[in-house]
């Protein structure tokens, strides 16, 4: 099987931060590459790896030769440095819902640029159209693949609400050092943690090297799992609409919670932190005895990602914190 057979059929799968980026990634479907491998017998059936910083796609496999098998090893770079920084306002709209705004930064040192930026939402948020002026936005839901939600690995698939530049209208990738804003959408869902995705552009390898050899059915296999996920793009923590307006205070509580210490341990809270620790015993509180008497957080917010943590906890729960 030649790479553009499994390449193709894939590409129609092609699919706020706090502060810097909290990069969040699916397990890879292949092992990390080091040279202890090229001796271990448990390694002697896997053909496909990844670099240790998981931007290039390492193949190695043997092909026929005039003197006896031939060791071939090819490095493909996948476009997937790039390095966003995704901020987000939430306010409530004119007629009682909530308007989440986002901008999307793609740093200087980033090397590739954001052709898409996407939003998992719940499976069941009414269809509605993305705004912005320049990209495109298909309705929620409309054609997509459920989307699934990384930061909550035990927590249902949604869809991913996605745009793309439209470049009929002046829309432009988000180059290096660039920033695109006002990526919105209208919903009477609350706030919550949710999974962004963004991506460089649906051809998210570097220039293949030219093989005409058909490969081996398990060396095409494993290649074709690694490219499922490389067109999937990298994952990231933001705040976007997840609590239908009917979810209970409890359930609330407990998925902030879940969330609150996923993001603890990949060190992007400070969990010693007397607002964050604030925020662990209201939570406990709420689904211990409910939301009836839950009064405000005892320490007020001091950085920008615990301030809108505090938007979060302000309309999905209608508690706030000292100011």
């Amino acid at each position: 099987m030649t790479y553009a057979a499994i390449l193709i059929p894939l590409l129609p799968l092609a699919g706020a931060l706090f502060g810097q980026p909290a990069y969040f990634e699916s397990e890879p479907p292949a092992p990390v590459w080091q040279p202890s491998m090229e001796t271990d017998a448990r390694y002697h059936g896997q053909h496909v790896f990844l670099s240790p910083d998981h931007t290039e796609i390492i193949l190695r496999y043997s092909q026929p030769g005039e003197t006896g098998p031939k060791r071939m090893v090819l490095r493909v770079r996948i476009k997937n440095r790039i390095a966003p920084e995704i901020k987000v306002d939430v306010s409530r709209g004119p007629g009682g819902g909530y308007v989440y705004r986002y901008a999307v930064t793609n740093a200087a040192s980033a090397s590739d640029t954001i052709w898409t930026f996407g939003v998992v939402v719940p499976v069941e948020l009414p269809q509605s159209p993305l705004r912005r002026e320049s990209w495109i936005g298909p309705s929620i839901g409309v054609g997509l693949p459920s989307a699934v939600q990384i930061l909550a690995p035990g927590h249902p698939a949604g869809r991913l609400a996605i745009w793309f530049p439209h470049l009929a209208q002046g829309g432009r990738a988000i180059s290096p050092g660039g920033t695109e804003n006002g990526f919105i959408l209208e919903t009477s869902y609350r706030p919550g943690f949710t999974t962004s995705q963004l991506s460089d552009s649906a051809d998210r390898l570097a220039e293949w090297p030219h093989t005409d050899e058909h490969w081996p059915d398990e060396v095409a296999s494993q290649l074709d799992g690694v490219l499922r996920w490389v067109l999937s793009g990298r994952s990231y923590v933001t705040i976007g609409p997840v609590f239908a307006p009917d979810e209970t205070p409890e359930v609330v509580a407990r998925r902030l919670k879940e969330a609150l210490d996923l993001l603890e341990q990949g060190k992007v809270i400070d969990p010693g932190s007397p607002f964050i620790s604030g925020v662990h015993t209201l939570l406990d509180r709420i689904q211990a005895v409910g939301i009836e008497g839950a009064g405000p957080i005892e320490s007020s917010p001091s950085t920008r990602r615990e301030r809108e943590l505090a938007d979060v906890l302000r309309l999905s729960l209608g508690i706030g914190a000292l100011q």
